[in-house]
């Protein structure tokens, strides 16, 4: 989304409001489905000389328990505080404090893209207590136990058990 900062940065206005659907989410986060584009609005206000952009973004994604594939759907609210300031203004390695202003017109796809990879969670879970998924038989086990056993032997002592079960005999 390109926002035109003409009229803040002739003096005609020390305000610009803005409101749109961000389509570039699923592009960059394939691991996520997202069950309608991102909603972003926020302003640009000048105050004696500085630029500040705010936004709020409202997220909507499908994804899949991390731990027993249960299909979720979360709503992620967030929102972002930065300054503006025109291309040719910043000094070297100040470009990714700013939003930069190029040709009077702020770039917000990248700044929104930002913020939704830092925000996303990496890994989503149904229930904290969550137990998973029985790596024997595959079930749930938040929906009851399975009954296949707890016990492993490590592979490489599995050799002593037939000490063990001969004994026993």
């Amino acid at each position: 989304m390109r926002v035109d900062m003409t009229p803040i940065l002739t003096g005609r206005t020390d305000t610009i409001a803005f409101a749109f659907d961000w389509e570039g989410a699923d592009e960059l986060f394939p691991e996520f489905s997202f069950e309608k584009p991102v909603h972003v609005e926020g302003q640009v206000v000048e105050r004696s000389g500085c630029l500040l952009l705010t936004l709020n973004a409202e997220v909507l994604y499908k994804t899949a328990c991390a731990r027993c594939l249960t299909e979720l759907h979360r709503v992620l609210s967030l929102s972002l505080s930065k300054y503006a300031a025109v291309k040719g203004t910043l000094q070297d390695g100040e470009d990714d404090d700013y939003v930069v202003i190029a040709d009077s017109v702020m770039e917000l796809d990248e700044p929104v893209g930002e913020l939704l990879f830092l925000e996303l969670p990496s890994k989503d879970l149904c229930s904290e207590d969550c137990r998973g998924i029985c790596p024997k038989c595959g079930k749930n086990r938040n929906e009851g136990d399975c009954g296949c056993s707890t016990k492993e032997i490590d592979p490489r002592l599995a050799v002593l058990q037939k000490f063990l079960t001969t004994e026993n005999e």
